[in-house]
């Protein structure tokens, strides 16, 4: 019962016991590669998964950014005419003040003629000289005042 291969004399056994063993070594490697290709389907199916997450996430992410932008643009909209608001009233009240104290200042030079004329001084000059010699603090503290409160460089007495 001995068969004869071209790689060497065998038993029926032992040929059949090889063939056992080479069966089972490849049915263990059928098995682990069996496995590994499972193991490869689950990783390319989470790979896939993760690829569709990160577009959703990446499209949420511009959604947002679009989002923001424009909720920034319009808040700077927003901030910038309350901006132009504020500026044109305090153009009005500063206008409005201009008028007021060129008011004054017409006034307060009628008053002063009209006091020279009452009480016969020759010139406006004379009477402002003869005001600031009289009341040296008082002149100056009021000639400091209105010149800071009106404008600066500005000359509150007219001569």
């Amino acid at each position: 019962d001995t068969i004869h291969l071209p790689y060497g004399s065998k038993t029926k056994d032992e040929l059949i016991q090889k063939l056992y063993e080479d069966n089972s070594t490849l049915y263990y490697e059928l098995n682990k590669q069996s496995m590994l290709i499972d193991k490869a389907e689950q990783y390319e199916k989470e790979r896939k998964d993760i690829i569709s997450n990160n577009k959703e996430l990446n499209l949420k992410v511009k959604n947002i950014e679009n989002d923001y932008s424009t909720k920034l643009k319009e808040e700077t909209k927003k901030i910038e005419l309350e901006y132009k608001r504020k500026v044109n009233k305090l153009e009005n009240e500063v206008s409005y003040l201009d008028k007021i104290i060129d008011t004054l200042k017409n006034t307060l030079d009628k008053f002063i003629s009209w006091v020279c004329y009452k009480f016969n001084i020759p010139t406006k000059t004379n009477f402002i000289k003869d005001f600031e010699q009289e009341n040296p603090n008082n002149a100056i503290a009021v000639r400091a005042t209105l010149t800071a409160v009106i404008r600066p460089g500005f000359s509150f007495f007219v001569i």
